[in-house]
């Protein structure tokens, strides 16, 4: 609420695709994204000093954002209302579907309200992409490509590298000497889908305090 007055926001997720420079011949196919290099699609949730409080990274390169994301367990549990908090939100880009809970950016060029609106969500969600910044330069072969030939090894040692950095984070090492200058462009062009009443009706709602 303090970065930019987005309010009920408990964290913020996107996904980022960590390089494989040994991928295994079997998987290949499914680890091509779509800049068609080999890459595993790490989904990740974080609060405002970049603490990671939910990750997944087991997902091919070739799935798509949104796909990632149906197919964890924290999909599962927010979509039955197990929520830290009662109203509670979380920010993505637009590459991802609106929901009750889950709160993509109005589509297009709006103005008035929805521009503040996203505006705000813009710049409160920008904690996950300086995390994701952070996360990559305190351990090189998560941005130059990981050598492991297993994918469940590679898995693993990105899971290994979260949990690392929130331990430097607890320990005081913020990570402010690895943030990235330049901050990385969000894809804002993917189609929202799947939009329902509910979710449109809690997106209204939150536009209200941009109004």
């Amino acid at each position: 609420m303090e970065i930019e007055g987005f309010p009920c926001v408990c964290g913020v997720l996107d996904g980022s695709h960590i390089l494989l420079s040994n991928p295994p011949q079997a998987d290949e196919d499914s680890l091509i994204n779509r800049h068609h290099v080999h890459s595993i699609n790490a989904m990740a949730v974080c609060e405002p000093d970049t603490s990671i409080f939910y990750a997944s990274t087991n997902s091919p390169g070739r799935w798509h954002d949104a796909h990632v994301l149906r197919n964890c367990n924290l999909w599962n549990k927010f979509e039955i209302g197990e929520l830290p908090f009662n109203g509670a939100v979380i920010l993505a880009d637009s590459a991802y579907p609106c929901q009750e809970w889950l709160i993509p950016p109005f589509p297009g060029d709006p103005d008035g309200a929805q521009k503040r609106f996203n505006i705000a969500q813009r710049k409160t969600r920008n904690i996950i992409e300086r995390c994701f910044g952070i996360v990559k330069n305190r351990f090189y072969a998560l941005k130059t490509g990981i050598r492991l030939h297993k994918v469940e090894d590679a898995s693993k040692l990105i899971m290994c590298g979260f949990v690392i950095h929130n331990l430097c984070i607890r320990h005081g090492d913020n990570g402010n000497d690895f943030e990235e200058r330049e901050e990385e462009q969000a894809d804002e062009n993917l189609a929202q889908e799947n939009q329902n009443d509910r979710a449109l009706n809690r997106q209204l709602q939150l536009l209200n305090y941009f109004t």
